[in-house]
């Protein structure tokens, strides 16, 4: 679980989680994207043995074609949640947020078994990059 607050303008990059995300907006706005791991060829996945391999190379600013040829066919589910909506995010879908307005927000990652233990670290790995930037 992790709180988050963000001033309007903020931008997730195109990423991806292994568990199951329900993200909830407590107060404020924000557009999300969402891709099918079926298209992750065309969001540049980092590779495998990257430090990032959850982060795509896609900027999330213009999510479309520009130095991107193969973004030219990406197909995206867009949703704008607005205080107390909930958006359920399967594992492995690739989704990149934009802050619309200023924001309050809860992602509630949920897995079992071997799952868990791979986001638990992926977490704590993140919390530790952080703190030493």
């Amino acid at each position: 679980t992790q709180l988050t607050a963000a001033p309007a303008g903020t931008l997730t990059p195109v990423h991806l989680e292994l568990a199951h995300n329900l993200f909830t907006v407590i107060d404020g706005e924000k557009e999300v994207a969402l891709f099918d791991p079926r298209q992750t060829w065309r969001v540049y996945p980092d590779a495998p043995w990257s430090v990032s391999p959850h982060v795509a190379r896609l900027p999330a600013v213009d999510l479309a074609p520009g130095s991107h040829p193969l973004a030219r066919g990406l197909t995206a589910w867009r949703a704008v949640l607005r205080s107390g909506d909930v958006l359920y995010i399967p594992p492995r879908w690739w989704h990149a947020v934009r802050t619309a307005a200023p924001t309050l927000a809860l992602a509630q990652w949920l897995a079992a078994g071997a799952v868990a233990l791979v986001a638990r670290a992926a977490v704590a790995y993140k919390r530790l990059r952080w703190l030493s930037t």
